[in-house]
């Protein structure tokens, strides 16, 4: 599967290339990749970060299209509107 076509698989509203400038998210499901290691003594690189926000979404995404089938109501729930925010 290519990058586009996995990004698009990955939500209905990412349509943007993130394997750019900067980015390069340049995570390859077909690849079977579950896991990213960090060597100690080593700066973390943002590449790193961005491969693993994938994954999670990509897990995310499956979950979700397991549990709801496109286009259900989901029911049971309530709404909790916070106009005051003590941190971003």
């Amino acid at each position: 599967m290519s990058y586009e076509a996995a990004t698009e698989a990955n939500t209905n509203s990412l349509v943007t290339n993130l394997n750019v400038d900067p980015y390069y998210d340049d995570f390859d499901e077909s690849k079977n990749f579950h896991r990213i290691l960090f060597r100690p003594g080593f700066s973390v690189q943002a590449r790193e970060l961005t491969q693993l926000q994938t994954i999670l979404q990509n897990q995310i995404d499956r979950f979700g299209a397991h549990i709801f089938k496109e286009g259900s109501p989901v029911r049971g729930l309530e709404i909790n509107h916070q106009t005051r925010q003590e941190f971003v």
